[in-house]
């Protein structure tokens, strides 16, 4: 029964603490009523919001949004993800850029590499604005960075500048990409290839100074093979690349475990030391990703010798369909 006047008044309260009501349901209903509360009032006490990615790149590019602005966009790979990171970090030094968040509303983000004895510091994700006058002449423009690989993505850098002004978004990209090319930090060194991940990385390694070819009993005919490989990309490449031979050469070392294959390659790389960077391919990156390893020796700039290890667990017959050593 209601009582006279028809409101029922038994089970009703007063909150003298809002918030301490709140605290005590659900979270979700908690926020769908706080902000109820904060349209009806139309206040808020709470405290704004930082900059999003996109307004601040705006902000710098002086347009309203992004789409009135344009960009161009470099996957990266393993390797130059590091060293286009560290071209970046040294401009942002050079020219004191302001530094903002690299996706929506989260804080810019930095890691550290290290590479044999060397920490590197450089940016993970952040946007980075250059006033015109900096990188270009009359041209602002605002470099993003992302060296997160998740959901299938790539590491990318990209850079944004007014929509009438794109060819200065391609200048900044190939000053960054050669600027990565002369800071990278695995050149002259001995690395490994690795499969890791569903990529490719790059391990500095050291090797035993004692393999030498004095340490290394094989056939004076093998030494005789590989010094003319050598040869052709040490002292001839020019002379080979006029007359249209080319210098890539190679040598197939076989034989059962324990003949010297792999000290031998250890000694030619002491040898080669400082002047040629070192590559060891082991099995699975060579089965899967032989292409990569070549393109970033490409990108490593100078000599370079690669060391296919286990050839015999990953070279295919091609007889058969499959895929080979020659692709």
């Amino acid at each position: 029964m209601l009582p006279a006047g028809g409101v029922h008044t038994s089970h009703r309260a007063t909150f003298p603490d809002v918030d301490d009501w709140l605290d005590t349901i659900d979270t979700e209903s908690a926020h769908a009523l706080r902000a109820l509360g904060e349209l009806l009032a139309g206040i808020s006490d709470r405290p704004e919001r930082t900059e999003s990615a996109e307004r601040f790149a705006a902000r710098h590019l002086d347009v309203s949004n992004l789409r009135t602005a344009v960009d161009e966009t470099s996957e990266l790979s393993s390797v130059g993800a590091l060293t286009t990171a560290l071209a970046l970090a040294e401009l942002i030094d050079a020219h004191n850029a302001e530094v903002g968040p690299g996706d929506s509303h989260d804080p810019p983000s930095y890691s550290r590499t290290t590479i044999s004895d060397t920490t590197h510091h450089h940016p993970r994700c952040l946007r980075a604005a250059f006033p015109a006058g900096t990188l270009l002449p009359d041209i602002s423009c605002v470099v993003h960075i992302s060296l997160r690989s998740a959901f299938g993505c790539a590491p990318e850098i990209t850079v944004f500048v007014r929509r009438d002004q794109q060819t200065g978004a391609r200048a900044v990209l190939d000053r960054l990409a050669t600027r990565a090319n002369e800071l990278n930090p695995y050149r002259g060194r001995f690395c490994r290839a690795v499969y890791s991940n569903g990529g490719l990385r790059l391990d500095v390694i050291e090797l035993p100074s004692t393999l030498t070819r004095n340490s290394v009993v094989v056939s004076p005919e093998v030494w005789r093979e590989i010094d003319m490989g050598i040869r052709s990309v040490r002292s001839h490449h020019e002379l080979m690349n006029v007359h249209g031979l080319g210098a890539r050469r190679g040598v197939l070392l076989v034989g059962p475990p324990g003949v010297g294959k792999s000290a031998v390659s250890g000694a030619i790389a002491n040898e080669l030391s400082g002047e040629f960077t070192t590559i060891y391919v082991e099995a699975r990156a060579g089965a899967q990703l032989l292409t990569a390893v070549v393109e970033e020796a490409q990108r490593l700039g100078g000599p370079v010798l690669i060391i296919l290890e286990d050839v015999d667990l990953w070279c295919r017959d091609r007889a058969h369909g499959e895929s080979g050593l020659s692709e």
